[in-house]
C-alpha cells in the first residue's frame, strides 16, 4: 500500500508512524479548535524517526496560511492536554509517545516500558460520549 504526494511516493509500511488507538480516540472530547486540530497534523505530519517533530512554528503559520500568534495560540491548549512538549529551550516539538511514535513497534514499546521523565500526562477527558460542540449565541435584538 502506498500514498502518493505532489512530490513523491511513500509506502506505508515505510512511514511507520504508530498511534495508540484509545488515546488518540479521546482527541474528538477535548473540544480543540480546528486550528489547534491543524496544528496537531502538522505537528504529527512531520515527525522524525521517534517523536521528535523539528517542524517551526513559522512553517506551520506557511502550510496552514495563518499567522504565527494563531499557532502559539493553538499550541498552548495541545501543550496543556500533554499532546506535545517541549524540552528546554529547544525549538524541537515533542509529540507525547504515549500518544504516536514513528518507528517500529518494538522500538515503541521499549521506549513506553522505560519512559523519560520529562514527558507529561495527558490530561484528557474520559467522557462516554463527546460533549456538544461550543455553538455561538445567538445575538439579542431590539423590539
Amino acid at each position: 500500500m502506498s500514498a502518493t504526494t505532489a512530490t513523491q511516493t511513500v509506502s506505508i509500511e515505510e512511514y511507520g508512524l504508530l498511534t495508540a488507538h484509545d488515546l488518540y480516540r479521546l482527541l474528538p472530547n477535548m473540544i480543540l479548535t480546528g486550528t489547534c486540530r491543524d496544528v496537531w497534523d502538522e505537528i504529527l505530519y512531520n515527525i522524525e524517526e521517534g517523536y521528535a517533530s523539528p517542524v517551526t512554528r513559522a512553517e506551520i503559520a506557511e502550510r496552514l496560511n495563518i499567522d504565527e500568534t494563531y499557532v502559539s495560540h493553538a499550541t498552548k491548549p495541545l501543550t496543556e492536554a500533554g499532546l506535545i512538549f517541549r524540552r528546554g529551550r529547544e525549538s524541537v516539538w515533542y509529540v507525547n509517545p504515549q500518544l504516536a511514535f514513528k518507528g517500529s513497534y518494538e522500538d515503541w514499546q521499549a521506549l513506553l516500558a522505560d519512559l523519560p521523565d520529562d514527558i507529561p500526562e495527558v490530561q484528557a477527558p474520559f467522557y462516554e460520549v463527546r460533549p456538544p460542540r461550543r455553538r455561538d449565541q445567538p445575538r439579542l435584538r431590539a423590539v
